[in-house]
């Protein structure tokens, strides 16, 4: 029987970016007390991990292939 190690720093680096930066940015995106200057702003990192997010996935779904 073969052990299989977890790879557990994607998941750690993908909490950092989803409960540190990517959830800050939307709550502050979609509170109306804030600005609409400082809502606008926070779509941006919102939008560039999301665009992060797909290519990492797509990135991970042509190597997964290969192997």
């Amino acid at each position: 029987m073969e052990l299989l190690a977890m790879d557990w720093s994607g998941f750690v680096l993908t909490f950092c970016f989803i409960y540190g930066v990517y959830a800050p940015c939307l709550l502050t995106m979609l509170d109306v007390q804030h600005e609409l200057r400082q809502r606008l702003l926070a779509l941006l990192p919102c939008l560039l991990l999301s665009w992060l997010g797909y290519w990492l996935s797509q990135r991970q779904l042509k190597y997964g292939d290969l192997l």
